[in-house]
């Protein structure tokens, strides 16, 4: 036979005696931690909220060296119109963001909306969420798959008869092109003529040049 040792690393808070709130990180984890840097996320399905059950769900940021009762971080309380009730492990993306998806909620949840959400968590820990869910697709379900950077494939249970898989991208985000400084002299009413040197991490983009400010003994031309 095979035998291990089960060794608890965190376990969701109780209240203490006068906190107002029950489950203050949430409770109700339903899926796998997910490794990012040593530290483990982890999203909660409830809290933090007034009793059991109660909360629009959390995500955790556990460590797991740091002492018993002090490893365990809010990161973000769901609200509703940014998402509500995550149920399913994180995807750790190449570019280093924490992707994942609630299975309701959405800014159009007041309406009556809530068909759930695509968010990120980036490396310093702010949430962003990416995209809402709406009719005839909607209520993601399982955790999100990166097939290409940036570029992720997941389930709904709704979509539009039995469920469906969906393919959501991210856009594409382009840097600024950076400038050389770059200083040059000439004799009064003599022309001189020189190049600018420009950095672009995005190929193939057109570079636009315009002046900005003229010289203060000449113009440019």
């Amino acid at each position: 036979t095979h035998q291990g040792e089960c060794t608890r690393v965190f376990a969701f808070p109780w209240p203490q005696s006068g906190q107002p709130e029950c489950y203050p990180l949430g409770s109700d984890p339903w899926a796998a931690p997910t490794e990012r840097d040593g530290l483990f996320y982890v999203p909660a399905h409830f809290g933090p909220g007034s009793g059991p059950g109660t909360g629009e769900g959390t995500i955790v940021r556990i460590d797991p060296v740091a002492a018993p009762g002090e490893n365990g971080t809010l990161v973000h309380a769901f609200s509703g119109p940014d998402g509500r009730l995550p149920e399913d492990a994180l995807t750790l993306g190449q570019d280093g963001h924490l992707y994942g998806v609630t299975a309701a909620g959405g800014s159009a949840v007041a309406s009556g909306i809530d068909s759930g959400t695509i968010f990120r968590i980036s490396p310093d820990g702010s949430y962003e969420k990416l995209h809402d869910f709406a009719p005839p697709v909607s209520f993601p379900a399982g955790r999100l798959l990166e097939i290409a950077p940036g570029e992720f494939v997941g389930t709904v249970s709704n979509g539009p008869n039995g469920g469906a898989v969906f393919r959501f991208a991210m856009a594409a985000e382009n840097s600024a092109p950076v400038a050389s400084d770059s200083a040059t002299t000439t004799a009064e009413d003599v022309a001189i003529s020189g190049q600018l040197s420009v950095i672009d991490a995005d190929a193939g983009d057109t570079l636009v040049f315009s002046i900005v400010s003229n010289g203060t003994l000449g113009d440019p031309v």
